[in-house]
């Protein structure tokens, strides 16, 4: 779900190079951490803000279930 995620931002958003690197850091990180689904959408919303991704496009791919 990672790489999904990733490819979707990456598709519908408009980053360059660096961006994308960090975009890719944040994932990496995210998925290892030990955070419930509402958390996890919290942390990235936030860390995402700039990108200007909604609440709605990530909770479709965060499936901790």
């Amino acid at each position: 779900m990672e790489e999904e995620f990733k490819n979707y931002i990456f598709e519908n958003f408009t980053l360059d190079l660096d961006g994308k690197m960090m975009v890719s850091n944040i994932l990496n990180w995210i998925w290892v951490q030990a955070m419930d689904k509402e958390d996890t959408v919290n942390a990235l919303m936030e860390l995402l803000d700039g990108i200007g991704i909604e609440k709605e496009e990530i909770e479709q791919f965060i499936n901790w279930e």
